[in-house]
């Protein structure tokens, strides 16, 4: 399959059709909008080890790649914050590797029979930092229990905070 880059040009009032026949992976930038008229397939689930203990700046590793994750915990835990940075490896030269949040959608979904909560712009303890806090629906903490799903969406607008926008 060839590879390269194919620009599409069109104005305020145009439309452009695209129909990719090949199970070749194609990633598409839209500057406006995009109407997706069957099924939008995202890639990226990820399950990451059961919870065990409340997390701050919680970051599993893949969440950079992830659309939706997949969550159980072995009792009831608190998330007070998501972070898309990479927590380095031990060593005097470790650096952290920053992923951009911002415009990324991220459902969260428990799928164990513990409640997991995550907590409205938390400023306690475990502490996380400001733009990996959420602001949720009612300015309340967000119980999911057994079955539930948070759809968050890291915002500048809103403050560079996680905010919910779907159940």
């Amino acid at each position: 399959m060839p590879s390269g880059r194919i620009e599409l040009p069109g104005s305020d009032a145009s439309t452009t059709n695209i129909l990719v026949r090949d199970t070749a992976d194609v990633n598409i930038l839209v500057p406006g909008y995009a109407i997706v008229q069957r099924v939008l397939y995202t890639a990226g689930e990820l399950v990451p080890a059961q919870l065990t203990v409340d997390q701050a700046n919680f970051h599993p590793p893949g969440l950079e790649n992830a659309v939706v994750m997949f969550l159980t915990s072995s009792g009831p835990v608190n998330i007070t914050g998501i972070s898309y940075i990479s927590q380095p490896a031990a060593g005097p030269n470790a650096v952290p590797v920053i992923y951009n949040a911002n415009g990324r959608h991220l459902f969260v979904y428990n799928g164990g029979g513990q409640p997991i909560t995550l907590k409205h712009l938390f400023a306690g303890a475990p502490v996380s930092q400001p733009e990996n806090r959420m602001l949720l629906y009612g300015n309340a903490d967000n119980t999911l229990n057994a079955g539930r799903c948070a759809h968050l969406y890291h915002s500048l607008a809103a403050g560079n905070v996680w905010v919910q926008i779907g159940q």
